[in-house]
């Protein structure tokens, strides 16, 4: 009996030997891939960025992926121990699409901070990129836990259906949400990757990872109908996901502000919809000399015979904008984006389920849907704040940051400010950090993509910027392959050749926010925002510059005027006392001291 169990035991062990055995030699030889959600900066093993090839942990062996990576970003391996931590997860939105880290809500929301803070250190870290969805973030969440994060600021959704690994999706679509979940357990295993490099056969890599059509090579399942088994699944999938995110964040007891979601509701008609035979059409309908009654009156006709038609809830929102209906124009063009069967807007069910997730006391709802709702014409969110289908504008980038901005001071992850937030934002869109020749290369990017599926049918060739100013050169240089960093530089000259030292300050603090070790930009953005009288960003980067050389007398003596054109007398003597005990007999210092006490 003794013998028998241990013959059972071998039988047993033997295979799983041999499978440790064989995964040990896969990983001595080298074979297959790991891709942590961060890597070792190329400059210091001090640093840590976002992975640039993270978007192939998503893929088997082998596999065509789409040409999209998360912003470069560099932050200390250890946290110092006053510095606030923030993460931005998220896709191509919250990664800031077609803007970039600048434009996006991270970047905004650090420039924003730095104006309203210059006291403080935050970092606000993005791993988000076009094409994720809510399996990438439940799969990264642990690895963003070992950052140590403050909070985590999360904006997903819109991917749900047709990003990468989604229910309808092209790209890495494993079958069902199980084998979904399977995938992400086993795709570290060597053995596993082996099996998949084996199994799978190579994808038509045509096009996939070009930008221009990745939005395109996207849709698998084009049409997905409303109330359909694969919408459910979409819905069951989002909801499973974010849950599981959310927990992961709240067992560490990390604070999590999650926003709902916004899509161009009154100017982006449905992309597919299954239609009357009778409906002539959004366009022929709208422009038809029909009274706009008659028109309802069809239309109630129609969605009698097909109450999912997106293209018909479309018209009847835009009818009753003509009406001055407001209320009920929002109610169809919502019906409009939940019914349209091409799903690259997420609909509104999702919101529902943002609202429910934040029940936990550690996820909080930034309600961003409300504040664009509030700047949008007539309540209604159209092109004054949407690129095309979901994108914002420059503007609305600046809402979403300003919204995550005001939430992080409700929930004390942030300090109140000493003015009303309100009335610093008018401050604060001045300081919008984007060059001209980044909204040229954005703008170009948003004609790539409405020239092409499911925008233009066929696709429409796009013209080059052309040369019209130095800018559109220099944009042009930049899509040709010419590198953000060289052509920072030769903008900063160019302003201070123009004497335009507001914007070469920017350009200077967006080079010092690139490389967060380059102590020229720090000192160069402290002396030319102390120039153009931008005296709260002046301290902020004077403060930075200073890390670099404390005892430095100019920048100190930089920090302390920064500090007292901000009205902050305090902080400017106690910078001057700090200075005099490095520099005894700096007159300049002990005279401003010497006024400055005398004020009191």
């Amino acid at each position: 009996m003794r013998q028998q169990r241990l013959f059972t035991l071998i039988a047993i062990s033997l295979p799983i030997l041999l499978l440790l055995l064989t995964e040990a030699a896969l990983k001595l030889a080298n074979f297959g891939h790991t891709y942590p959600v961060f890597v070792e900066a190329d400059f210091s093993e001090d640093y840590l960025m976002p992975n640039p090839e993270l978007i192939k942990r998503f893929f088997h062996q082998g596999a065509v992926v789409p040409n999209v990576s998360p912003d470069t970003f560099y932050f200390k391996r250890e946290k110092p121990s006053e510095t606030i931590r923030i993460v931005v997860m998220g896709g191509s939105t919250a990664a800031g699409f077609p803007y970039g880290r600048f434009g996006s809500p991270a970047g905004l929301l650090t420039h924003q901070i730095r104006a309203v803070y210059p006291f403080l250190n935050v970092e606000i870290i993005p791993v988000a990129m076009a094409s994720i969805n809510s399996y990438a973030l439940r799969d990264m969440a642990k690895e963003i836990i070992d950052i140590s994060p403050d909070a985590v600021l999360i904006y997903t959704g819109h991917n749900e259906y047709l990003g990468v690994m989604g229910v309808g999706s092209a790209f890495a679509n494993k079958g069902s949400h199980t084998t979904n979940l399977l995938f992400l357990a086993l795709k570290e295993l060597r053995l596993f990757q082996l099996l998949q490099t084996l199994i799978n056969q190579p994808v038509d890599a045509h096009n996939i990872s070009d930008g221009r059509t990745t939005m395109a090579a996207m849709a698998k399942e084009q049409r997905i109908p409303y109330q359909s088994d694969i919408y459910h699944k979409g819905i069951t999938q989002f909801r499973n996901n974010l849950s599981n995110t959310l927990s992961q964040f709240s067992n560490e007891e990390i604070p999590v502000f999650i926003g709902n979601l916004v899509a161009n509701e009154r100017d982006q008609k449905p992309f597919a919809s299954t239609d009357p035979a009778s409906f002539p059409g959004i366009l022929p309908l709208l422009r038809n000399r029909m009274a706009t009654q008659a028109k309802l009156d069809n239309i109630q006709a129609w969605q009698n015979a097909q109450p999912y038609s997106a293209n018909v809830a479309y018209a009847k929102g835009s009818l009753l904008i003509e009406e001055g209906k407001h209320e009920d124009a929002l109610v169809a063009l919502q019906q409009a984006t939940d019914y349209d069967e091409l799903r690259f807007r997420a609909p509104s069910a999702f919101n529902t389920i943002i609202n429910q997730a934040t029940a936990n006391n550690d996820v909080h709802l930034v309600d961003i849907v409300s504040q664009f709702r509030h700047q949008a014409t007539q309540g209604i969110i159209g092109s004054d704040l949407m690129l095309e289908h979901l994108h914002p504008t420059l503007r609305g980038y600046f809402v979403i940051a300003n919204s995550y901005l005001g939430a992080l001071v409700d929930k004390g992850i942030l300090p109140a400010p000493s003015y009303p937030m309100e009335k610093s934002a008018p401050f604060r869109w001045q300081q919008v950090p984007l060059t001209p020749v980044d909204r040229l290369v954005a703008e170009y990017k948003i004609v790539q993509l409405t020239s092409d599926y499911p925008f233009a049918v066929p696709s429409k060739p796009v013209p080059p910027l052309g040369d019209e100013s130095p800018y559109h050169t220099m944009a042009q240089e930049r899509l040709d392959g010419k590198t953000w960093l060289a052509q920072q530089q030769s903008l900063l000259s160019l302003y201070q050749q123009q004497k335009e030292w507001k914007k070469a300050a920017q350009v200077a603090a967006l080079l010092f926010e690139a490389l967060p070790t380059n102590k020229q930009a720090a000192e160069a953005a402290a002396m030319l925002y102390l120039r153009a009288k931008e005296h709260r960003l002046a301290w902020y980067y004077a403060r930075q510059a200073l890390t670099f050389n404390p005892t430095s007398e100019s920048i100190a003596l930089a920090l302390a005027q920064a500090q007292y054109r901000s009205e902050d007398e305090t902080a400017a003597m106690q910078t001057l006392e700090e200075l005099l005990i490095h520099h005894p007999d700096n007159q300049q210092a002990q005279r401003y001291l010497n006024n400055l006490k005398a004020s009191q």
